[in-house]
């Protein structure tokens, strides 16, 4: 389970970069000055699924550089809380490496669904602040497997 919850988190981290062609997975909680402009995603299959790899593909323009942050993370399953915590967007468990510079950014990642995750309905709630505590991006996602 516990593998799982890594494979899931990191997806929601990079769904923080997705873009209106997943609107039924994601929505932006955030505002238009958010220092993040989303330009691309892709996700393969779509839905994830059970015992598959999940291949994501996700682009867009960062407007200033960051040289730090957090992310404030909370995962439900169905209305069971699974992961409620900040961490740094700069530490070495992230896609990320600070300082993070201005200008285009896009990322690649492939990450095994275990068969053995439950049925059901999940959620996140995502906000990503940086080192002013301003607000990055913000992203509520909902899926199911």
């Amino acid at each position: 389970m516990k593998k799982f919850i890594l494979s899931i988190f990191t997806i929601f981290i990079i769904l923080l970069v997705a873009d209106a062609t997943l609107t039924d997975v994601w929505s932006n909680c955030g505002s238009p000055t958010d220092t993040f402009s989303i330009s691309k995603v892709t996700i393969s299959p779509d839905p994830p699924e059970r015992g598959k790899v999940v291949s994501i593909f996700a682009s867009g323009n960062l407007n200033d550089e960051i040289s730090s942050g957090d992310v404030q993370i909370l995962i439900k399953f169905g209305v069971i809380t699974v992961i409620k915590e900040t961490k740094d967007i700069c530490s070495s468990d992230n896609p990320f490496t600070c300082p993070i510079q201005p200008g285009p950014y896009s990322h690649s990642l492939n990450v095994t669904i275990p068969s053995s995750a439950p049925k059901g309905k999940y959620s996140g709630h995502f906000v990503l602040t940086d080192q002013s505590s301003d607000e990055i991006a913000c992203i509520n996602v909902n899926l199911s497997l």
